[in-house]
């Protein structure tokens, strides 16, 4: 087990862990004042429970906005008291509700930092058509068919290393932040009535991909064209592309720690 000690105090264990969860519910991931249900505040909450503490303070991969849910964010904690993994991992899915589940845990270096230690993620967004009861909390429904095939040729003016600034909302959220962002991997899984795009890079700003999402169907709608997308890259003007999409159909897929995702 891995553990690390601060002058005066007892060791402190790190530990990390892959989290799952419906963001249906919540108000994003990052904790709020009280009485805001969040993901970071449940977990928190049954990790102090079981710690017998005031507060076990969670740090996330990340800060996934509200009703946007995930099946491998990667989440951190430390804490004085050891508890066995395969306990401890059973011991907080008992205590959290039934939307949000703990997949596995293990011990962690004290130099892992979930945000910092990431070479990048995976996300995917989801359409269907026509409307399906079974999936509606998980994708953005169509209201008519649109041009699948168009949006598909398109994914490659979105990979490589570009300047995202157009594809983002609040810049003053992150004003530091730079809006360059290398997309290694933009590709499209289709099944019958499912549309499924998956997109893989280093870093992403704020809203970003639930823009490019809403660029995509603008052009699969007409409403847009290549000609305004690449011009939207150069000028970094907002009002060229497409609205930012509703949370449901995002879902954050993976965090990597090397560099061959």
């Amino acid at each position: 087990m891995t553990q690390g000690r601060e002058k005066g105090k007892h060791p402190l264990y790190s530990y990390k862990a892959k989290a799952a969860y419906d963001g249906t519910a919540y108000k994003g991931w990052q904790l709020q004042k009280k009485g805001i249900p969040t993901v970071q505040g449940k977990i928190e909450e049954a990790l102090s429970g079981i710690f017998d503490v005031e507060r076990v303070k969670v740090q996330g991969a990340s800060r996934t906005d509200s009703g946007v849910h995930a099946l491998g964010q990667m989440i951190q904690f430390r804490t004085s008291k050891n508890i066995p993994l395969y306990n401890l991992l059973r011991g907080v899915n008992s205590a959290l509700p039934a939307d949000i589940r703990i997949l596995d845990m293990e011990y962690a270096d004290p130099s892992f930092h979930p945000i910092f230690s990431a070479f990048g993620k995976h996300y995917s967004y989801t359409f269907i058509y026509p409307d399906n009861p079974l999936k509606n909390r998980y994708a953005y429904t169509l209201d008519a068919p649109v041009d699948i095939i168009r949006m598909e040729k398109a994914l490659s003016l979105f990979t490589g290393e570009k300047d995202f600034s157009a594809f983002r909302n609040m810049a003053s959220r992150d004003p530091e932040k730079s809006p360059v962002c290398h997309i290694r991997s933009f590709f499209m899984e289709h099944t019958p009535g499912t549309y499924i795009f998956h997109i893989k890079g280093n870093r992403f700003l704020y809203n970003m991909i639930r823009i490019v999402m809403g660029t995509l169907l603008g052009l699969g709608q007409g409403k847009i064209n290549e000609e305004e997308i690449l011009k939207a890259f150069k000028t970094g003007d907002r009002k060229l592309i497409g609205k930012t999409l509703a949370p449901e159909g995002l879902v954050l897929e993976e965090v990597y720690y090397n560099d061959d995702y």
